[in-house]
């Protein structure tokens, strides 16, 4: 939710460093990929509920956490190309409705996390 605010923010500044500075060090987008999929793990283990619910959406959140972290380990070349055509063209919008969506999605969770 937090990190959708501030990419809305700093949209330009923010995909310029990841493209542009982030994907240089190999190292860090491997480490990186490493510990998205520890954290994609963790949360698929000890949540792996498939019902059409806040829990499902957990468990959804889970796997695509861990298919980011396969791609950023195994393609990161298509990761860095996949954020470099964010910047360009027909992207934009389908990004600001990737970005509204998580951001509706964060605080949906957030809410039920605190009256639940």
């Amino acid at each position: 939710m937090f990190i959708s605010l501030a990419v809305f923010r700093h949209r330009r500044e923010i995909n310029a460093l990841l493209v542009e500075e982030f994907y240089h060090n190999r190292t860090f987008v491997f480490f990186s990929g490493a510990i998205i999929l520890i954290l994609g793990l963790l949360v698929v283990v000890s949540h792996n509920v498939w019902e059409l619910s806040w829990r499902g959406v957990i468990t959804l959140l889970g796997w695509l956490t861990i298919l980011k972290a396969i791609m950023r380990i195994f393609v990161p070349n298509v990761a860095k190309q996949f954020s470099h055509n964010v910047d360009r063209g027909g992207w934009n919008s389908w990004y600001t409705a990737i970005l509204a969506v998580s951001l509706l999605v964060g605080l949906w969770l957030a809410y039920i996390g605190f009256t639940t």
